[in-house]
């Protein structure tokens, strides 16, 4: 396991948390994935932070799986727009047609800090609480019917 993931379980296991699974990746990175879900308007949304050797530990949430927007280009210019709205977050579609949201925290080994990661994860939440309804309108179609 790399320091900083070795960190951030230290942290975990003080505080006796069980919300995060871990999985080390056998890669070039030496990379763990803590993953959890977010509990966002009564939905349980896919969770997982990415910490390597890189500099860049990955706050990832899978907003809506594989999502079937009733207009893709409303949908697309819309988590244009997001991304736009926020300077920490990154809001887009992936291949597979899920709509995530990324937070990237930059930190070396000897400057990664747990603490600034919970922090994020409650930045998050409160981001999602939100957007997530307008979000899903945009992904159902239904967005101008609310305006």
């Amino acid at each position: 396991m790399n320091k900083k993931a070795q960190d951030f379980q230290a942290m975990l296991d003080k505080e006796k948390s069980t919300a995060f699974v871990s999985e080390a990746i056998e890669d070039e990175f030496h990379s763990v994935v803590f993953r959890s879900h977010l509990v966002i308007r009564g939905q349980q949304l896919p969770f997982m932070i990415i910490i390597d050797d890189s500099l860049y530990t990955i706050l990832r949430t899978v907003i809506v799986p594989q999502a079937k927007a009733a207009d893709q280009n409303a949908l697309l210019q819309y988590l244009n727009e997001m991304d736009q709205k926020y300077k920490a977050f990154k809001y887009y579609a992936d291949g597979a047609g899920n709509i995530l949201l990324d937070c990237c925290v930059p930190a070396s080994d000897e400057k990664f800090d747990p603490e600034v990661i919970r922090a994020m994860i409650q930045v998050i939440l409160q981001q999602l609480e939100n957007d997530y309804p307008e979000i899903m309108k945009v992904v159902w179609g239904t967005a101008k019917d609310a305006e």
